[in-house]
């Protein structure tokens, strides 16, 4: 069929044609009559599709759109035989849009339709969402034109009326009093009405935010720089992170570890702090919302000290040092004359590896141990040294005196009775200033000497002979007994004494060796000397100055007798002993010829002559081993004129001293 600009010529001349028809302007002839179309319409937002039903006999349609009823011309017309079409590119206006009808024609009759209003349907709205624990703020975009909207929330898809729904003319709304459900909370739609146009935008699911609860059960596993934290999952929490904090009442985290969905989280880097070294809290999340966790704290773990020793020492201070053990602040360390620490513990806590202990006792075994510590957590004691502090020189008077005691000496010699004679012998004895009294023919209970000499003790006893020492002046160690002749009863008594002063300790041997002149005896002597020096060096496990003083019944006069010899001198001094004697004699003291032996002459038995024997020939006598020096030596003679004793005696012996300086002991492991 020709178009109508076929059929009218110019595009004015066919608008025209058309509204003529349309309107019944134009008169044609008489035909029968046709039924008018009924057009419908939809709209989208730029576009308006027509659609009418066949018109019976209908052999063409003319359409017409317009902007108003005012319009006198299409702004948009055509012929068609088809029933529907769609007009595109167009646009809204306040108001009505377009309005449009169509013309049914049957040969020369036609029918016009009424105008059919045309609205372009709006935009849908864009829908937004924000929510709290029990509200949903909504907003969405404002549509052009919109005169209202409608919001709609429902708690599921297939609800098909409205929980809550209202008509606003605002672009916000919150919801309140919501409530979580299983799965999705709410879902919500706007629809957007321009005039009867609307248009929704898609249903938007509504999550509520619920607040999680604070995390519990919260446990740490911590290594030397790293710690392990756990919990248990809180309730609605979506994700967690570990606030970290270097001080109980920190106010905020120093340290913050990634969000994580588990309930675990590592800390690494770690050092140690002063007091508490870390204190945490988990945090559980869920949206913007947030619970925290009770506070918990750690310290870290303090690494074994690896080694402690002895830097130096004096007779009463050491000086430790060890080696720094991971992560402690400071260490506490322990000194003890206990292997175990069981008393005695002397304690220091220092911020470094190093430290002094004064005010000790020299001379004693001291233990010491360390351990780090990171208050309030401490490392484990691995390892004790031991040392022995070492002592200072000290001088000691020792006096050996034989007091033919228990009335044994003979009657000829004018010696009397012991009891006419113990205070005589003690005030020989004291009248030395002696510290330590070596006693033989001193029997126990018969002579009992030790109750003339006021503040002494005795140490040991065999045999009748009896050592003593200064209560004031030295602590006993130890002390015995030593056989040197069982068959022959030959015995003597020792001692370990450690002055208190100096801490030094030595050895003092009390003998009685073998009487009488002869080879035979002077070979006894030899033996027991030696057997007296095998057992003494057996006892003396820390190698001891020792001072040998008593009655050993040789001298030089020995080798006057046939075969006779000094078997004890030759004895001591193979084994590199020293006869105090000779070192004093030997001593530089200006031009005098004995140096500092004095009375060398006398015998140191007197024999109850009263007038001395001085041939030199000394029974008793006071060897040492070489570390000991020998200030002076001196036969005690008490005389009433220059050649004649006074008498009564106090015994037929006199009794033999010497000023003895005793080495101080070096540091000892």
């Amino acid at each position: 069929m020709p178009s109508l600009r076929h059929a009218f010529g110019a595009p004015a001349l066919v608008v025209a044609t058309v509204i003529a028809l349309l309107t019944g302007a134009m008169t044609t002839p008489a035909a029968a009559a046709v039924q008018a179309p009924r057009p419908t319409v939809s709209t989208t937002q730029d576009a308006a599709t027509v659609s009418w039903p066949a018109v019976k006999g209908a052999d063409r349609y003319a359409v017409c759109l317009v902007r108003s009823v005012d319009d006198s011309s299409c702004t948009e017309g055509f012929f068609t035989t088809k029933t529907s079409h769609t007009f595109t590119k167009l646009s809204a206006v306040a108001g009505t849009d377009y309005l449009v009808h169509v013309r049914a024609y049957d040969g020369s009759a036609s029918a016009a339709s009424p105008r059919v209003a045309i609205d372009l349907r709006p935009a849908a709205p864009k829908v937004s969402v924000s929510t709290g624990t029990d509200t949903a703020a909504i907003s969405w975009t404002a549509i052009p034109d919109a005169d209202r909207y409608a919001v709609c929330l429902v708690r599921s898809l297939a609800q098909t009326s409205c929980t809550e729904g209202f008509f606003t003319t605002k672009t916000s709304h919150t919801f309140t009093k919501l409530s979580p459900v299983d799965g999705t909370d709410y879902h919500v739609h706007v629809r957007a009405y321009v005039g009867k146009a609307s248009a929704a935008s898609p249903r938007t699911p509504i999550e509520l935010t619920l607040k999680p609860e604070a995390p519990t059960g919260l446990k740490h596993t911590v290594k030397s720089s790293s710690a392990t934290i756990t919990w248990k999952a809180a309730k609605n929490a979506t994700s967690y992170d570990v606030c970290v904090m270097t001080f109980v009442k920190a106010t905020a985290c120093e340290q913050v570890t990634p969000r994580t969905t588990g309930t675990t989280a590592t800390l690494t880097g770690l050092s140690p702090n002063l007091a508490t070294d870390y204190v945490y809290m988990v945090r559980a999340y869920r949206g913007d919302a947030r619970a925290d966790s009770a506070r918990a704290r750690f310290d870290l773990p303090v690494g074994d000290v690896a080694w402690i020793t002895f830097e130096s020492s004096t007779p009463t201070s050491l000086t430790l040092i060890w080696k720094a053990a991971t992560n402690a602040e400071t260490y506490v360390v322990d000194v003890s004359t206990k292997k175990d620490f069981s008393s005695g513990v002397r304690t220091q806590q220092v911020a470094g590896t190093r430290t002094t202990f004064t005010g000790l006792a020299p001379g004693v075994r001291y233990y010491a141990r360390t351990r780090g510590d990171n208050a309030p957590v401490k490392g484990a004691v691995r390892g004790v040294t031991t040392r022995i502090l070492p002592t200072s020189d000290v001088d000691v008077r020792v006096v050996t005196y034989n007091l033919c005691g228990q009335d044994k000496c003979r009657s000829s010699s004018g010696i009397g009775s012991w009891k006419s004679r113990k205070s005589r012998a003690a005030a020989a004895v004291l009248g030395t200033g002696a510290s330590v009294i070596s006693t033989q023919e001193s029997g126990d209970k018969d002579t009992n000497f030790g109750s003339v000499l006021p503040g002494f003790r005795r140490a040991a006893y065999i045999s009748a002979k009896s050592l003593f020492y200064k209560t004031s002046v030295y602590n006993l160690n130890r002390s015995g007994t030593l056989t040197l002749d069982a068959d022959r009863r030959r015995y003597a008594v020792w001692a370990e004494l450690v002055e208190k002063s100096s801490g030094t300790p030595f050895i003092v041997v009390d003998p009685h060796l073998e009487p009488y002149k002869g080879k035979a005896n002077d070979d006894r002597r030899y033996a027991q000397t030696r057997r007296m020096l095998s057992l003494v060096g057996t006892l003396n496990t820390r190698d001891l100055p020792v001072v040998y003083a008593g009655d050993v019944n040789s001298n030089k006069n020995n080798a006057k007798y046939p075969g006779g010899y000094d078997g004890v001198r030759k004895a001591f001094l193979a084994a590199d002993h020293v006869d105090s004697f000779d070192r004093a004699r030997a001593a530089d003291n200006g031009d005098r010829a004995d140096g500092h032996a004095y009375n060398v002459l006398f015998n140191s038995s007197n024999q109850g002559q009263v007038v001395p024997i001085k041939n030199g020939d000394h029974v008793d006598a006071i060897y040492t081993t070489p570390d000991v020096t020998s200030r002076t030596w001196k036969v005690v003679v008490d005389l009433a004129s220059a050649n004649r004793y006074r008498t009564p005696f106090a015994s037929d012996h006199n009794p033999l001293t010497a000023y003895l300086g005793i080495p101080g002991q070096t540091q000892k492991p």
